[in-house]
């Protein structure tokens, strides 16, 4: 009858590691993961909502107005919500310690023109070509506002 127990237990152990043990995959109706259908890009929910986004952008640059790669996503966002005062303030900034940054000063001069300051837009498009004359995009949208009358 001992004999008959300790059978019983090592079916009982052989059966619990063999529920355990990983099973092969059945056959699916399901095409394979790469070929489903994936959702627009659009439809992809982004990581953060972009005011959170940015709001974090803007305590990193609060920390450091030089990071350059924070500056410009928060530009970025900031157009996108229309934060254009917000942005600007930072623009300004960034502009204090690196004066010579034309990128940055088309920035400027593009949000002064959605606040609706061209009169400004265009002095900073000025400062751009004295000390740059071949920066075309301060060229072209001085160009642009010449020919809008703006």
């Amino acid at each position: 009858m001992a004999e008959n127990n300790d059978f019983k237990m090592d079916y009982r152990r052989y059966a619990a590691q063999k529920s355990r043990m990983i099973k092969p995959a059945e056959p699916s109706d399901k095409p394979p993961p790469a070929e489903r259908e994936q959702p627009p890009p659009a439809e992809v929910k982004q990581k953060h909502p972009p005011i959170i986004r940015m709001r974090q952008l803007q305590r990193k640059l609060d920390a450091n107005i030089d990071d350059l790669v924070a500056l410009n996503e928060f530009l970025k966002i900031g157009y996108e919500l229309e934060e254009y005062k917000l942005i600007e303030g930072y623009m300004r900034d960034y502009l204090h310690r690196h004066p010579n940054h034309h990128a940055t000063r088309h920035s400027l001069a593009v949000t002064l023109i959605r606040l609706g300051n061209p009169r400004r837009a265009k002095i900073e498009l000025r400062r751009i070509l004295s000390k740059n004359p071949k920066f075309e995009q301060a060229r072209q949208l001085l160009e642009r506002m010449r020919k809008d009358k703006i």
